[in-house]
């Protein structure tokens, strides 16, 4: 309720001030509620979360000329940044962002930090091992090539990390 009342008076003033049309508001949550337990966040969602379930949230991408749009591709924090950039026309070097454009064509994928992760084409459980399909059966070599994927993705991740490579680039 505080959330949409400070929206509401942002957008209010925005306005008053002639700047509205020149502004773009992105809303993510970068978590879930930790302070809460889970079956409180079950009882608010309506139905029982497993572990990867536990971290879905929603984006807003909004300005007051644009149309509503909305995207069911799987897409994570990491992708907002391509996303608004492109939406923004800036020119930018793609291979050094993890995060896709949530508008590209691109498969969406979420990755969970244990090595979960979901697609449209299903939700793979690192733990178990287990891939469960949304609609089809999935051949395993799809299983496998995503799972290298976020091996990548991580892996890189830890060591750009660990390199300071933006740092080293930024010279």
């Amino acid at each position: 309720i505080e959330l949409d009342k400070a929206l509401e008076r942002l957008i209010n003033e925005l306005e008053a001030n002639g700047k509205l049309d020149n502004t773009v508001i992105v809303l993510l949550a970068d978590h879930y509620p930790y302070g809460l337990k889970q079956e409180n966040i079950e009882t608010l969602v309506g139905h029982p979360l497993d572990s990867v379930e536990l971290h879905h949230s929603n984006l807003i991408i909004w300005n007051s000329e644009i149309r509503t749009q909305k995207i069911e591709k799987p897409c994570m924090s990491i992708d907002v940044i391509p996303t608004v950039y492109n939406l923004f026309g800036l020119d930018y070097d793609s291979r050094l962002f993890m995060g896709k454009d949530i508008f590209s064509t691109t498969e969406g994928l979420v990755i969970i930090n244990d090595r979960s992760w979901v697609t449209s084409k299903g939700t793979y459980y690192a733990s178990t091992g287990n891939f469960i399909p949304k609609n089809e059966d999935i051949d395993q070599n799809y299983i496998k090539n995503t799972n290298q994927i976020v091996n990548n993705r991580l892996n890189i991740s830890k060591k750009i990390i660990e390199s300071d490579y933006y740092r080293i680039l930024k010279k």
